[in-house]
């Protein structure tokens, strides 16, 4: 991250982030070294200033109290109030430039993060949990603070430093071995301490990141805690994680006491050392009581940075092990940006050509060589066991995972081509889990399409009969739904997610299991729903509800091998049920037929105005 605080021609050419967000960042570095270089510069000025209160003690010890000159003393009291307020000006101006940068670094890393994050491809956004994602823009901020923190005064003060050396020069030359020789030793022991830069880890900050992650999991899943009485373990497995932790922890920071204490005893060996061989120096007369004075003073202006930068290896580690991680993330692939042509809307012609796809090399491939061409305007029920590949299949087809090999069709184009965007505003998909971000139901359903009418989000929502149930809240459409939409029933939720696609008006219609936590009058409203927008667009449906595939026009059956086929409805149904009567049959004890009852015929309810089917 610190190569954007350079200026452009002294950066590596390419490599690290795309245009768009390398452009974010440099300009928000750009503003943050700006600032950082006006406290660079205020930074000389407020050095010298704070030299002068040993210069003050200096002149009072030889000539105020020696000489017994009181307008002097006036005279250097006026100098030293006058120093004072203009070092307490510049060193808040100094500060108020260092907040700002650090709030430019921030906005520009942790808006590029979030960026960065939604452009990847949605296999990317699998691999991390959202605990690691949130732990990511902490990493931001431990980026920020390594810029405009400690660490950075520290240097800033080191010019004061070289000031307060040449000024015991000057001074008090008899003691500026004893200083140079305590700077040493300081410097040693700052390099000593600082095992954590050196080996690029810091074990107890990597312990609490998965303590915070762990404690994150757990509050998103209390419910499913509660509901499994997995208290004790969820207790125990949090426990071993925060014991781990605090050992680690309790470890390093007796480590940084003793550092800290072991600093503070060399400050008064120091001290003392100077005032033996000044008081030695004074004897003989090679300098004055003031000047030992004075270089007891300055001694500790030259020695703080480096004590400081010693107690700040910790932050500059972390700080490391962070931007590592971020410019993993940064380097990572992004999916395409919106093309500068608008292509003309596609139909709603569905093509897999060859289409392999696997979650990694070492693995089988889930898809394997499918090809398969679902023509526009049918309605389609994609069955198969669980752990067979639906919804891989179903993510394949709306463009959120990219074939391996193989090409993927939509009309006469090839889907790789495009932007999420431009994919999602002809194929709308309703994924197995809704979430919702914080607002209103209203807000909600804008979100996704920010110029509809309100007439057209209320004849979304009636064709996915959401409608109905909003219009009896209390608040409507205005009604707030909080932490994902909590407040609302998971089949509500649904409800209000196919809103949200059909209100893009797509091609293309692709739902993962969306009678899931429908009841039966719903359900049979939602397949009324799909029949009719299945006359006008392709609907593909992932589903283990008979009632579904009973009113499909075509079945797509995933094996389980890497295989799909076409298949009819009928046979589709008619393995359904074989599924069915075999784990009856492997679960339920043998039994002779009771009375010579003849077997069940089912008949399938199906969406209002389609005749029943038997099975």
């Amino acid at each position: 991250m610190i190569e954007f605080l350079l200026p452009e021609r002294l950066r590596a050419k390419g490599g690290l982030v795309d245009a768009a967000v390398g452009g974010q960042l440099s300009r928000g570095f750009s503003d943050a070294r700006k600032l950082l270089k006006v406290s660079a510069l205020l930074s000389a000025p407020i050095g010298l200033l704070a030299l002068l209160p040993s210069v003050f003690t200096l002149e009072v010890y030889d000539r105020v109290i020696y000489r017994h000159g009181m307008s002097t003393l006036i005279a250097l009291l006026a100098g030293v109030a006058v120093a004072v307020a203009i070092e307490w000006m510049l060193r808040r101006g100094r500060s108020r430039r260092l907040r700002e940068a650090g709030a430019s670094i921030d906005w520009s890393l942790q808006g590029a993060l979030l960026e960065r994050m939604l452009n990847q491809p949605l296999r990317a956004l699998e691999e991390r949990t959202a605990a690691a994602w949130m732990a990511l823009f902490r990493d931001a901020s431990a980026v920020r603070v390594l810029l405009t923190g400690v660490i950075v005064q520290s240097i800033f003060d080191l010019p004061v430093a070289l000031f307060a050396l040449v000024i015991i020069g000057i001074v008090a030359l008899p003691v500026l071995p004893v200083v140079l020789i305590a700077l040493l030793v300081f410097s040693v022991m700052a390099w000593w301490l600082a095992d954590e830069v050196k080996s690029g880890k810091v074990l107890e900050l990597q312990r609490a990141r998965n303590l915070d992650m762990l404690t994150a999991e757990v509050c998103r899943a209390r419910e499913s805690v509660k509901s499994l009485a997995q208290q004790t373990a969820v207790i125990k497995q949090w426990r071993d994680n925060y014991e781990s932790w605090l050992a680690e922890s309790y470890t390093k920071s007796g480590e940084i006491e003793e550092s800290r204490e072991l600093s503070h005893s060399m400050l008064i060996i120091t001290s003392v050392a100077i005032t033996a061989f000044g008081a030695l120096a004074v004897v003989n007369q090679w300098m004055t009581i003031g000047g030992l004075i004075a270089a007891n003073m300055l001694a500790l202006k030259a020695i703080s940075p480096i004590s400081n930068l010693a107690g700040a290896w910790r932050q500059l580690a972390h700080s490391i092990e962070a931007a590592n991680r971020l410019r993993t993330v940064f380097e990572s692939e992004v999916e395409l940006g919106r093309g500068e042509l608008e292509v003309p809307r596609p139909n709603g012609r569905v093509v897999l050509d060859r289409v392999t796809f696997r979650f990694a090399p070492e693995l089988d491939p889930i898809i394997n060589e499918v090809s398969l061409s679902l023509e526009p305007r049918q309605f389609y029920a994609i069955v198969g066991r669980n752990g067979a590949g639906k919804s891989t299949l179903l993510k394949l087809l709306a463009g959120l995972y990219r074939p391996e090999q193989g090409r993927l069709l939509l009309g006469d184009y090839d889907l790789q081509q495009f932007s999420r965007e431009e994919t999602a505003s002809w194929i709308g998909t309703l994924s197995q889990n809704v979430y919702f971000l914080d607002g209103s139901i209203a807000d909600q359903l804008r979100r996704v399409a920010p110029d509809a009418t309100d007439d057209q989000i209320v004849r979304a929502c009636q064709l996915a009969g959401a409608h109905a149930f909003i219009a009896k809240l209390p608040r409507g459409y205005n009604t707030q739904l909080r932490e994902g939409g909590r407040a609302l029933s998971a089949g509500e939720r649904r409800k209000i997610a196919l809103a949200q696609v059909l209100l893009r008006n797509p091609v293309v219609l692709v739902l993962d299991e969306p009678t899931n936590d429908l009841d039966h009058e719903s359900e049979l409203q939602l397949i009324a729903a799909l029949k009719s927008i299945a006359r006008i667009r392709t609907v593909l449906v992932v589903t283990h509800s008979a009632r579904m595939v009973a009113n499909a026009d075509a079945a797509l059956s995933v094996i389980g091998d890497g295989s799909v086929l076409k298949i009819g409805t009928d046979e589709a149904l008619a393995t359904y049920f074989s599924n069915v009567a075999n784990a009856a049959a492997r679960n339920t004890p043998a039994a002779a037929p009771v009375n010579g009852a003849a077997p069940v015929t089912v008949t399938l309810p199906t969406a209002p105005g389609v005749g029943a089917r038997a099975a």
